[in-house]
C-alpha cells in the first residue's frame, strides 16, 4: 500500500518548511511520498522546496507549475501527481504537529471500509491577534459526518482530512473546478453516495490564520459571492432531493446575509426586502432580531456580518 501527502502552496516562503517538515517526520510504515506542488511563488517558497526535494529525492516530488494556475488549479494537478491509495493534504502554510498523525487516520481507515476518509481537530492561530482556538473542538460535531450533516456544519479542516484515493482527478464535476472553496468541494464529493467520515478526538495539525491567504484577503461581499456561486452550481449538479433542501437552505442563509450588508451601506429597502424574503436562516426570535436591525442603524448589528462556510 502507499500513502501520498500532498502539499499545496503558493508564496507561502514563511511557514512552507514547517510544512515540509511535518510530513517528513512521519512515522509511517507504509510506501509514502510526499508530492509538493508550487505554484510559481514569487518569493523564496520554491527554493526552499527545492532545497529539501534534493535532500530527500527518494520521498520528494517538486512539481512547479509553468505558470501560475491559481487555487484551484494547482489543488487539481497536485492530487492527479499522487499515486498513493490514500491522500493526505497540507496547504503550505499550515502544518502537521503529531509525527503519528498519519499512522492513525490511516490505521483507522484500513481496518473500516465504512469510512471515506478520517479527520481531526487542528489549532487555529490567528498571526494577527495571536489568538488560538480549536476548530472543531469549539463547535458540535457530527463524529460520523455524511454529505448532509457537513451541509448543516461544515467542521472539517483541510490539513486533518486522510481520504481514500478514489476520485477521478481527470474528470471533476463543475462546481469543482474554479473556485476558492476546493476544500469544501472536495469534502463534497467525497461524501457524496451515502459517504461517511470518521472524526479522531485529537489535535493533530496547526492552521494559520493571516491576511495573505487567498480566502482571508477577499471582502466579506467576495466570500458571500463565493458562497452563493458555489451552493447554486451545487444545487444544480445534485439530484437527491434532500440534499437539494439542505443547499437551498445554505443558498437562502447567503442571501439573507447579504441583505443584511445592503442595510448596512444604507440600501434599506432592498437590504430590508432580501432579509424578509430569505428568512428561513432565522431561528423563532426572527422578530426581535428583525426589529434591532432597524433600529441599530449602520453603527449597529449590520458590522456583524459573517460568511458562511
Amino acid at each position: 500500500m502507499k500513502v501520498s501527502a500532498c502539499i499545496i502552496t503558493y508564496n507561502h516562503e514563511l511557514f512552507i518548511e514547517d510544512c515540509i517538515k511535518g510530513a517528513i517526520n512521519q512515522n509511517i510504515d507504509y510506501d509514502y511520498e510526499i508530492i509538493i506542488g508550487e505554484d510559481c511563488s514569487t518569493d523564496n517558497t520554491f527554493a526552499i522546496c527545492e532545497q529539501y526535494a534534493l535532500e530527500y529525492p527518494d520521498k520528494i516530488k517538486l512539481f512547479r507549475r509553468e505558470k501560475n494556475l491559481g487555487l484551484s488549479g494547482n489543488w487539481i494537478e497536485s492530487l492527479k501527481a499522487c499515486s498513493g491509495d490514500y491522500i493526505a493534504i497540507c496547504e503550505g502554510d499550515d502544518y502537521w504537529t503529531d509525527p503519528n498523525k498519519l499512522k492513525l487516520q490511516l490505521n483507522l481507515l484500513i481496518n473500516n471500509n465504512k469510512y471515506v476518509f478520517s479527520f481531526h481537530d487542528s489549532l487555529i492561530y490567528n498571526l494577527t491577534n495571536k489568538l488560538q482556538n480549536l476548530r472543531v473542538g469549539t463547535k458540535k460535531i457530527d463524529k460520523e459526518p455524511n454529505i448532509a450533516s457537513v451541509l448543516l456544519e461544515n467542521n472539517i479542516r483541510t490539513e486533518t482530512m486522510v481520504f481514500k484515493n478514489t476520485l477521478d482527478w481527470n474528470n471533476l464535476p463543475f462546481w469543482f473546478k474554479n473556485t476558492l472553496k476546493i476544500d469544501y468541494a472536495l469534502i463534497l464529493l467525497l461524501l457524496e453516495n451515502d459517504g461517511r467520515a470518521i472524526y479522531i478526538d485529537k489535535t493533530m495539525s496547526l492552521c494559520r490564520v493571516h491576511k495573505n491567504t487567498l480566502w482571508s484577503s477577499k471582502s466579506a461581499t467576495v466570500h458571500n459571492q463565493e458562497g452563493l456561486a458555489f451552493f447554486t452550481n451545487f444545487y444544480t449538479y445534485t439530484s437527491e432531493m434532500k440534499i437539494k433542501k439542505l443547499v437551498k437552505y445554505k443558498i437562502n442563509f447567503i442571501k439573507a446575509n447579504m441583505g443584511i450588508m445592503l442595510m448596512r451601506d444604507g440600501k434599506i429597502i432592498k437590504g430590508l426586502s432580501n432579509v424578509v424574503f430569505y428568512n428561513n436562516w432565522f431561528s423563532k426570535s426572527f422578530t426581535i432580531k428583525l426589529k434591532k436591525i432597524v433600529s441599530a442603524g449602520k453603527s449597529g448589528i449590520f458590522k456583524r456580518v459573517h460568511s458562511i462556510e
